[in-house]
């Protein structure tokens, strides 16, 4: 009796744990494809609209459609045009999620891409980040 019961237990955890990583799964492909929208849009000449179904209503609110383009000059004049973006880190925390990318620009210029989103990504994007990574070109021995 005790083995059935400890068998159904197990089993009861297992799936468990399925259905929260599923859950997991779909919000992080609902965060990614925000994070893609709004990076395709930084790199076209009407890509505020695009950008705006995103991002949360307080970053819409911070962020113009005049702040956007320079956004759009700030990044271009800093980093070039971006070549390549991976996912590099996911943190769940209780209140939201914080996606950190790393991306490759104009001549091998790599940026760290920091996208904040509020609980489940319902919100859409809350924060995002652009830091150059130092790179060091000495080599060791």
């Amino acid at each position: 009796m005790m083995k059935k019961f400890m068998l159904v237990l197990i089993l009861s955890f297992i799936v468990c744990e399925g259905v929260m990583a599923a859950d997991n799964g779909e919000i992080l492909t609902k965060e990614e494809s925000h994070v893609q929208t709004f990076m395709a849009a930084l790199h076209t000449t009407e890509g505020y609209e695009a950008a705006k179904e995103s991002m949360s209503d307080t970053l819409t609110a911070a962020i113009s459609a005049q702040k956007f383009i320079s956004l759009q000059k700030q990044i271009q004049t800093t980093f070039g045009m971006q070549r390549e973006m991976k996912l590099a880190l996911v943190e769940k925390f209780d209140q939201g999620d914080r996606l950190t990318y790393v991306a490759v620009y104009g001549n091998n210029q790599l940026v760290r891409i920091v996208v904040t989103f509020g609980l489940n990504g319902k919100q859409g994007i809350q924060r995002i980040s652009f830091t150059p990574i130092r790179q060091d070109n000495a080599s060791h021995t």
